[in-house]
């Protein structure tokens, strides 16, 4: 199914530019200032997690697990004990169950009937396989298996937009400074940046990268940047390797920096919480803790969004007619009382 763009009313409300000193982008692992293709990227990860399970000792037969892409990706909660996925509602309510891909049904729901049983016929239980899964996604990430791979075949699995160049060009025209805030090391870094800002611009001419943004950090480690942070330091462009010691002076244009915190950055740049907005996409590691913790302003990319937003607008007599029911329904459950 195709799915229309959305318009900037959509999108986004009005953000005025001119008054935010920094502009923050979050470039960590999904769809933020970089935006991997989807489901290609996905499913590169998913094969990965799949062959190291194998290689675990897990069945062959997990290699016949075939990616999903129209499975719910946000939202979910799971349920460690009973092996079940939970979508919740804003007040914590349970909507739906599902185990594996299958709901459950409302009248198979006691977990003193049906819980047991299924948990004493796994010999291994539900909670030790998240458990693996997490820790060879933990796993591939550290040794870089899913990076190495994006860099193999970089066209295959990341976008290049040439209207990126100028967005970015645009935000500092508008006086605002624009800071690439990474997770990443300085070569996976050097090497994506280089392929979607280092390409001929509309008018036929190249820049360097880093010439689109006034301060860039690698290795940030974030959520820890947010608090105790680490060690700020240089990193040499030529090997890609930080320098030793802490770096002390004020930050450079053009300059690449590894590590450091919130706090230092904020103290040598002079911006305030206020005064940043921040781009990202990880509610937890990008949009929580730089809001609740030094009070930036953030801009939260849900790129599942504009299908949500399409399939509500072609259907939009049926919620209509759902939120009746539901009005009725209130109606006469008060009645009754």
């Amino acid at each position: 199914m195709d799915t229309p763009e959305l318009t900037e009313y959509e999108s986004a409300p009005s953000i005025r530019v001119h008054k935010l000193s920094l502009i923050f982008f979050s470039e960590t692992t999904h769809f933020k200032l970089i935006e991997y293709k989807s489901p290609q990227y996905e499913e590169l990860a998913f094969n990965i997690i799949k062959n190291r399970l194998i290689k675990l000792g897990y069945p062959p037969k997990t290699s016949d697990f075939v990616y999903d892409p129209s499975f719910p990706l946000r939202g979910l909660w799971f349920d460690r004990l009973y092996g079940t996925l939970l979508k919740m509602d804003q007040f914590g309510n349970i909507l739906s169950c599902l185990r594996g891909f299958n709901f459950i049904q409302r009248n198979l729901n006691d977990p003193d009937t049906i819980g047991p049983p299924l948990v004493s016929n796994c010999k291994i239980s539900r909670k030790k396989y998240v458990e693996r899964c997490s820790n060879e996604n933990k796993q591939f990430e550290a040794k870089g298996e899913l990076k190495q791979r994006t860099l193999a075949n970089i066209s295959e699995y990341v976008e290049r937009d040439p209207r990126l160049c100028t967005l970015l060009d645009r935000l500092r025209v508008n006086g605002a400074k624009v800071f690439l805030l990474t997770n990443s090391d300085f070569e996976y870094s050097h090497a994506i940046m280089s392929f979607i800002l280092g390409g001929p611009r509309p008018d036929g001419t190249t820049r360097k990268w880093t010439s689109y943004f006034d301060y860039i950090v690698t290795d940030a480690r974030k959520p820890a940047f947010f608090q105790e942070g680490t060690i700020l330091r240089v990193v040499c462009q030529d090997t890609g390797q930080p320098s030793i010691g802490h770096h002390m002076g004020p930050l450079e244009t053009g300059q690449i920096y590894s590590g450091g915190s919130c706090e230092v950055f904020s103290h040598l740049i002079g911006a305030r919480g206020k005064d940043v907005l921040y781009v990202g996409d990880h509610v937890y590691g990008d949009i929580l803790k730089s809001k609740k913790t030094v009070g930036w302003r953030t801009y939260l990319i849900i790129p599942e969004l504009a299908n949500e937003i399409y399939v509500w607008k072609k259907k939009k007599s049926l919620f209509d007619e759902l939120q009746k029911i539901d009005n009725n329904l209130e109606t006469i459950y008060r009645l009754v009382n």
